[in-house]
């Protein structure tokens, strides 16, 4: 019996010492496994960020080339690994926040104008009421100025809520305006007043009316790409160039 007892006991050391080191081994592989999958996210954050970074140095390298005048129209490499193209829009489709103005050459056209502009749902009674617009349109040598308002806010044109709504590229625009150019006619500026708003603005012989940027940034060891879509308005005065006072003589103090 004594013999029996000593390996039945040797039997259960080996059985809890096998279960010990059954579990001590998951738990290795557990932190191993779980190591090894943290490095891998890291690596490939470090290297999803690298690739937003390469994307965001071609979209300054495109407003560059705009700034200097030299658009190609093709697919242009940089050595961050990026490309970038630049596109000229016929139309403006932007988001313009209160005060600040975009410009759109004319190009001689003659005939309307069509701005569209979006609010969501908001309409007058709401607190967050929709914006009015200012449009100046210029030529060689004076200005012209017309305001549209669907509140009706000082001695603005009051103009109605569409219904239904217009819709442009996904976006409802609940208020449109029209406004007439002739070919002595060589920009106009659109300013948002009172609230932010997006605008959709058209017109029959618009040829350049805003740049669309496309940049991409790839990682050819993880098979990562970002990609970034910018749009900018055409260059144009300052926005306070808008309140400047003009005279072909000289200025005199009374």
């Amino acid at each position: 019996m004594l013999k029996r007892d000593h390996n039945l006991q040797s039997g259960q050391v080996g059985l809890i010492t096998l279960l010990l080191m059954t579990v001590v081994l998951s738990v290795a592989l557990s932190l191993s496994l779980r190591t090894i999958m943290e490095q891998d996210i890291a690596i490939t954050q470090d290297e999803s960020l690298r690739v937003f970074n390469a994307a965001e140095s071609g979209i300054e390298q495109a407003l560059y080339d705009i700034s200097q005048d030299s658009i190609s129209g093709d697919i242009e490499n940089i050595d961050l690994g990026a490309n970038y193209e630049i596109q000229v829009d016929n139309k403006v489709n932007l988001t313009i926040n209160s005060g600040r103005a975009l410009e759109v050459p004319l190009n001689s056209i003659n005939g309307l104008v069509n701005i569209h502009w979006w609010n969501k749902e908001d309409d007058c009674s709401s607190t967050n009421k929709p914006a009015a617009i200012v449009v100046s349109v210029y030529s060689a040598s004076s200005v012209k100025y017309y305001g549209f308002d669907p509140c009706n806010r000082g001695n603005f044109t009051e103009v109605y809520r569409n219904s239904p709504a217009v819709d442009f590229d996904n976006d409802s625009h609940y208020y449109s305006a029209e406004v007439t150019v002739t070919s002595s006619d060589v920009l106009i500026r659109v300013r948002p007043l009172y609230n932010n708003t997006k605008l959709y603005i058209t017109a029959t012989a618009f040829t350049s009316a805003q740049y669309n940027i496309l940049s991409s940034g790839y990682g050819t060891d993880e098979d990562i790409a970002r990609t970034l879509d910018v749009k900018r308005s055409m260059p144009g005065a300052p926005d306070f160039m808008d309140f400047a006072l003009f005279s072909g003589d000289n200025l005199v103090k009374n």
